[in-house]
């Protein structure tokens, strides 16, 4: 994985964990992440996060959780849970996989 790769998935986490704390000075970690973005998108990186959406294999993840049942018997959608980790593309080319858990829609 590249340098800037780990930049961008660390700046993912870091606003996943803003978005998640009722942390009473959240102004300048907002203001640095905003600067963080604005590099990243300068240098071409985009973050995929692709949670709710239906399970595709042919998503550039790689399934760390929640597999599906081995008997084929449920026959509901998955769908991407939870990102562990964001798919990192530069310019459209992939620099980095994505880490996701999976489950079946509840009806």
């Amino acid at each position: 994985m590249t340098g800037i790769a780990e930049v961008a998935i660390a700046y993912w986490r870091l606003c996943k964990w803003l978005d998640e704390t009722d942390a009473e000075h959240k102004l300048p970690a907002e203001s640095a992440l905003r600067k963080i973005n604005r590099f990243l998108r300068a240098q071409g990186i985009e973050i995929v996060d692709v949670t709710g959406r239906p399970f595709d294999g042919g998503l550039s993840v790689e399934v760390v959780g929640g597999m599906p049942d081995e008997d084929g018997l449920d026959d509901r959608p998955l769908v991407v849970t939870r990102m562990v980790q964001p798919i990192v593309l530069q310019n459209g080319e992939l620099l980095s996989y994505g880490q996701i858990i999976v489950g079946r829609v509840e009806t």
